[in-house]
């Protein structure tokens, strides 16, 4: 059964492509929120949270590429799971895995390049991985999943003028955490 948020779109090209994506989607965002919530409706509550913010989000969505629309909505159901769980006082830490597949391919390269990007990627994963979560669901909230600052500050019960500051001081905590780690943050930019 669709859900009726995506029934309810007048644009007949939007509808017909949420439904289409929902189809094709929903079992792996369930598969993704019953890793966070452990019971079968919250894990259904959890997805249709999602659903509605990508119905929120159908213009973005159409327009990424096929191959980062999976990873988008997989991120938006982790971040509604993270929701979830700090409504019932219950954090758990999230992983980088999802965004693995947003970073971009390097095809023609040389294979020592290679070798050396991939061996950068593997400790900027590591790296990420540690830093707080708050940090780092703030972060992709805002630059993965381009949230407005009313919309993180709802999932954060903070007020719309304090993300700003938060997304300042996580930035940095995360550029200093880098540069310790003997990344030169030109590099990244």
């Amino acid at each position: 059964m669709f859900p009726l948020i995506i029934l309810t779109i007048e644009d007949e090209t939007s509808r017909d492509f949420l439904l289409r994506f929902y189809v094709n989607s929903v079992t792996r965002m369930y598969l993704e929120a019953v890793k966070y919530v452990s019971d079968k409706e919250a894990a259904e509550d959890v997805v249709s949270e999602a659903v509605v913010k990508l119905v929120e989000k159908a213009d973005l969505l159409q327009q990424l590429d096929a191959d980062k629309r999976l990873p988008y909505a997989i991120t938006t159901v982790r971040h509604m799971a993270y929701r979830h769980l700090r409504q019932e006082n219950r954090l758990k830490l999230t992983s980088f895995e999802a965004l693995e597949e947003l970073l971009p391919s390097e095809d023609g390269e040389a294979t020592d390049d290679k070798i050396l990007k991939e061996q950068r990627k593997a400790r900027l994963r590591e790296l990420l991985a540690a830093i707080p979560t708050e940090d780092r669901l703030l972060l992709e909230e805002k630059y993965v999943l381009l949230w407005s600052d009313e919309e993180i500050a709802k999932t954060l019960d903070i007020l719309p003028n304090s993300v700003r500051m938060r997304l300042t001081r996580a930035k940095r905590r995360v550029a200093d955490a880098l540069s310790a780690q003997g990344f030169r943050l030109n590099d990244w930019v």
